[in-house]
Formats: C-alpha cells, structure tokens, sequence
C-alpha cells in the first residue's frame, strides 16, 4: 500500500511529505512491526490517547508525557535501525508535525504559567484535539504491528 493511501485510510491527512514521497509503497517488516507495537503499547497507556476528566490529571505532568514521547519514539528507532525504515517515515513525521507544535507552544506557555501565575486556560481543548489526532495514529499503530486495537477500551473506574 502506499504512503498516501494509509494516511488517508487512518485520517493523518494532515501530516506533510513530498508527493514523491507519498508514492512510496510501504511493506512493512518484522522490525516494523515489532516497533509499532512498542509504541502503540507507550501511546495507549498514555493521555497522549487518554481523555483527561476536568478534575482528574495534572496538565504540566501530562505535557511532560507527551514530551518523552519523543525520547521513547527515539529509543525504538535506534533499537530497530534501518529494519524499521516504513514505521520510521510515519514515527517521525507524526513526532514533528503533530506533537511538537503542541509540546513547543505549551512548554514556553507553562514557564510564562510558573513565572506569572498564569493559568492553564484553553490547555485540555488543545490536548483532547491532539488525543483525536494521536488515536487516528494509535489505530494505524495497531495494523502495522497486526494486533487488536484495544483503544476503545473504556477508561472508566466501576
């Protein structure tokens, strides 16, 4: 299947490549998938996918989540290396087009919350936004490594 063809099939439309690029036909490997699952299994347990009641959460501990998200996402593409390359182009585009412009805008907004006394208004509107992106990207995560998607597991307590 080529690239284009599965973003548009798990709606990461909004991610950017060059046309020859989303040309590529992607097949992907034992390290492909084995890699998917590793971060599929990160982002499930995560707010990054998680909806955060208003009372519940704390939103500098969430942001510092999303944060690691970029060390863990690092981290499987060295153990994996260039066995990887098909999840790679997806990981990394998803990395720097979807969470960074989040993590960048909040990070320098809750030094200006620590330093001000600021409050956090307009932060979980942002965040459940980015959750509906990230959730398109966990179900894609869950092809690639062929497993169940176990996304929509209810959250709640009994």
């Amino acid at each position: 299947m080529k690239l284009k063809e599965i973003l548009n099939k798990f709606k990461l439309t909004n991610l950017k490549f060059t046309s020859s690029f989303l040309e590529v036909e992607l097949e992907f490997s034992t390290a492909d998938r084995d890699a998917a699952w590793e971060l599929y299994v990160e982002l499930l347990t995560r707010c990054a996918t998680r909806k955060l009641k208003a009372n519940e959460g704390d939103n500098e501990e969430a942001l510092t989540s999303l944060y690691s998200l970029f060390g863990t996402t690092r981290e499987i593409l060295k153990k994996y290396g260039t066995a990887c390359k098909d999840f790679s182009k997806i990981a990394i585009a998803v990395l720097n087009q979807i969470i960074r412009p989040f993590t960048s805008k909040w990070h320098r907004l809750s030094l200006n919350i620590q330093e001000n006394n600021m409050n956090w208004d307009g932060f979980r509107e942002e965040l459940e936004l980015l959750q509906r992106k990230l959730n398109e990207y966990l179900i894609l995560l869950a092809e690639m490594a062929g497993v169940e998607d176990f996304s929509q597991i209810i959250d709640e307590t009994i």
